[in-house]
């Protein structure tokens, strides 16, 4: 995939999917940063490619593009028709970006690092590349269980990592991730959560006998492992979230007065599907935003709703990126409007 030189590294023997591509216009810049990230960690396969010698998708976890590269040229390396082949995709520039923001918005580009510290650069990278899994190729899709146990792997590591600072920090201090497989890349998460709170709750479970100042979400899905995983990513967040296995379990809780900031329906649930549930919502809790979560978005009913007033769809498989972000949608909208 790359070019070597005499005396460098041959790399991995296997020569599959490489976690670290880097692509540079200049073999002697790509050489010394693809030493750093082999110094900084050595079991990351990496892989190095002057522009314009690769016309071929490369499939990887990161894919880190020198700026000096046309956007171009970059574009039929990280897309394999309509879908993704590199996990993430890094800018590395000496200065202010020569890229126009268009081309990084329309690329994909998830992060912007200055390379002037080879070494540096190579432990961000690294970092970055571990957290990142390579994207399934077209031909064999991912199943949702591997999908589900990649998203708990993640979540369970940024867990990990806030314990760790607590131990530090105290039990109840207030902690910024600065990235969040990507999702928060622009922004960050305050987590502000209890060390024994639990993330998800089963619908009619007693809650914790201390005051409740967490916002609750109601996820509605027949599969407890997806409400699981949802909870998870949302507890990073500081939002606890409340279990309903069939739609007719969300409706009862909701008649009962219960309360929600928000709700994730599934589209297809035994009994009432999601289409059906949405309008019993609309009519018990009119100003509750719902966000449908399904794996077909062209299925018809979703058309049809969308017609009738639904406003969000979350396509599955779906990443934390991409559920925060519709979390967001919902939770400014249902935001009183300033005074």
């Amino acid at each position: 995939m790359g070019t070597r030189g005499e005396g460098e590294p041959e790399g991995r023997a296997d020569r599959g999917p490489a976690d670290v591509v880097i692509v540079v216009s200049n073999p002697d810049h790509g050489l010394l940063l693809e030493q750093a990230v082999r110094r900084v960690a050595p079991r990351l396969g990496v892989d190095r490619i002057r522009a314009g010698e690769a016309t071929r998708p490369v499939r990887c976890r990161l894919l880190a593009v020198a700026d000096e590269v046309a956007p171009d040229d970059v574009g039929r390396l990280v897309r394999d028709g309509d879908a993704p082949t590199a996990g993430r995709l890094v800018l590395l520039t000496t200065g202010a970006p020569r890229w126009p923001d268009d081309a990084r918005r329309r690329l994909g580009v998830d992060a912007v690092l200055d390379r002037c510290d080879p070494d540096e650069t190579a432990r961000r990278l690294a970092a970055l590349a571990r957290e990142t899994p390579v994207p399934p190729p077209p031909s064999s899709p991912a199943r949702s269980d591997d999908l589900l146990e990649r998203l708990r792997v993640l979540v369970a590591h940024q867990r990990a990592l806030v314990r760790a600072l607590r131990r530090v920090t105290g039990p109840r201090a207030a902690v910024w991730l600065d990235a969040l497989d990507g999702s928060l890349a622009r922004g960050a998460a305050l987590i502000d959560r209890p060390a024994d709170g639990s993330s998800v709750r089963a619908a009619g479970e007693p809650a914790s006998a201390e005051p409740r100042a967490r916002p609750r979400a109601l996820v509605i899905d027949d599969d407890r492992r997806v409400a699981e995983m949802i909870g998870e990513m949302l507890d990073l967040k500081g939002i606890e979230v409340v279990h309903a296995p069939t739609g007719r379990r969300a409706l009862d809780l909701l008649a009962a007065g219960c309360e929600y900031e928000i709700a994730l329906l599934d589209l297809d649930m035994p009994g009432l599907d999601g289409a059906q549930t949405w309008h019993e919502l609309r009519r018990l809790a009119p100003g509750l935003p719902v966000v449908l979560v399904t794996a077909s978005p062209d299925d018809p009913r979703v058309a049809t709703l969308r017609r009738e007033g639904l406003r969000d769809v979350l396509a599955k498989p779906f990443g934390v990126r991409d559920l925060l972000a519709a979390v967001d949608r919902l939770r400014a909208r249902r935001a009183p409007p300033p005074r």
